[in-house]
């Protein structure tokens, strides 16, 4: 039986995924802070608010939406 490779932790490209998250999965969610609409950062570890500015980790493939959890947007 062949072994298939370790793939735990890589990120694929694979269409309409992104961070780990379908597309159609990240277009429903919203910020629990504010219900703003969420994005995907450029790095595929952070989701982040359009409209309060709050950064939403992500473990594993799954977004962390815990207002606690999230990084506040720096002032400056």
């Amino acid at each position: 039986m062949k072994k298939k490779p370790d793939t735990a932790g890589k990120s694929a490209k694979i269409p309409g995924v992104t961070c780990g998250i379908d597309k159609e999965l990240l277009d429903i969610l919203a910020c629990p802070a504010c219900r703003g609409d969420i994005k995907s950062g450029a790095a595929a570890d952070f989701l982040y608010c359009l409209s309060c500015g709050r950064r939403y980790p992500v473990k594993n493939g799954i977004p962390i939406l815990i207002i606690e959890k999230a990084e506040l947007p720096s002032k400056g």
